[in-house]
């Protein structure tokens, strides 16, 4: 029954190490003299209850010369300290040292490691079988090996973070708060997202319309006195033409900057999915605003271009169309002027025929 127990206990402080950071079961070469001195300065910090710097100079003692004494007095005070974890787990390794030698303070260390089994929370780690092979879940900074899933392992009481990552697959992270009394939890690793690449599309540079329209060009055709003067009528459909292919090249300008605009939305709804699961991240939420403000900006171009592509071959068509006045045709002057408005622009014809 002795030797059954002692490899339960073995068993089980192997699979501890996997979660609890001890520098005491690293090797290190032999100090007595130093190990001596740190184990009587933490006796003296204990009898001043100075529990938590006691602790750490026991461990470094344990590591420079292991002795069963030590690995005693480190044990009562991690529980002193209610890291009952690794109070257990510094007595498991005392309890194999102590029936080695045969030394007598095994039976009272092993009535000490039962209450402490009793107060000690512990902690299941289940993981999908479907999960990545190269899947790693880590404690606190520390990988667990896959021997330690799906085991009841203790754990000290308090916060602790629990990752899990895998190539390919989006990093997972959660904290648990371990309660200090005999506790089963239960920690199961969800699914990973698989990560999405953005592919970055070319962006076509954006031709603006001028800040400030152009001031009116004074057209004046002077009738030479030997010749008649050229038709009114045909001058004025002339223009006409002019103005209707301007206009026909900012509907079409406009047309370019509605696409644009019409993707950039899309893009930005694409992006924004991952509202829904409140999952975006400070760089996701800029690329959103940032494609926001673009579709904006070309809605703006295609809004501006419309207004004067339409006001242009409006009076296009309105010079093709209309008959001029005979009787004042031969002062033959004209002005064609762009004139800025609150939500576009216009194109204004003045003159006299």
């Amino acid at each position: 029954m002795r030797n059954t127990s002692l490899a339960i206990a073995l068993v089980a402080a192997a699979a501890t190490i996997a979660l609890t950071r001890l520098t005491w079961a690293q090797p290190a070469a032999e100090d007595p003299a130093t190990a001596t001195q740190l184990f009587n300065d933490a006796q003296k910090m204990l009898d001043e209850e100075r529990v938590a710097e006691a602790c750490p100079k026991l461990a470094e003692s344990q590591r420079l010369s292991p002795h069963l004494g030590t690995l005693l007095s480190l044990s009562e005070c991690y529980d002193r300290l209610g890291k009952t974890a690794s109070a257990w787990t510094a007595l498991t390794h005392a309890i194999e040292m102590a029936a080695k030698a045969k030394d007598p303070r095994e039976t009272e260390a092993r009535s000490v490691l039962a209450d402490l089994e009793k107060r000690m929370p512990r902690l299941k780690i289940t993981v999908s079988p479907s999960a990545p092979a190269d899947l790693i879940v880590r404690k606190d900074g520390d990988s667990l090996g896959r021997a330690a899933w799906d085991a009841d392992l203790p754990i000290d009481p308090g916060t602790h973070v629990f990752a899990a990552s895998a190539k390919g697959f989006e990093e997972w992270s959660t904290v648990v708060d371990a309660p200090p009394k005999g506790v089963s939890l239960v920690l199961a690793v969800p699914a990973l997202r698989p990560v999405v690449e953005h592919v970055e599309h070319a962006v076509p540079e954006a031709v603006f319309p001028p800040a400030f329209p152009p001031a009116p060009v004074m057209i004046s055709q002077p009738v030479p006195p030997a010749t008649p003067p050229p038709s009114p009528s045909h001058a004025l459909r002339t223009w006409g033409y002019v103005t209707g292919a301007v206009g026909g090249a900012a509907l079409a300008a406009g047309v370019a900057f509605g696409l644009i605009s019409h993707s950039k939305v899309s893009d930005r709804d694409r992006a924004n999915a991952c509202s829904a699961t409140k999952s975006c991240t400070a760089e996701d939420k800029a690329h959103i605003e940032d494609l926001g403000s673009q579709a904006h900006l070309y809605a703006t171009a295609a809004n501006v271009a419309f207004a004067a592509g339409g006001a242009a071959v409006v009076a296009g068509v309105v010079m093709i169309l209309v008959r001029p006045n005979r009787a004042s045709s031969a002062d033959g002057q004209m002005a064609l002027s762009a004139m800025p408005l609150r939500d576009g622009g216009g194109i204004s014809l003045a003159g006299r025929w």
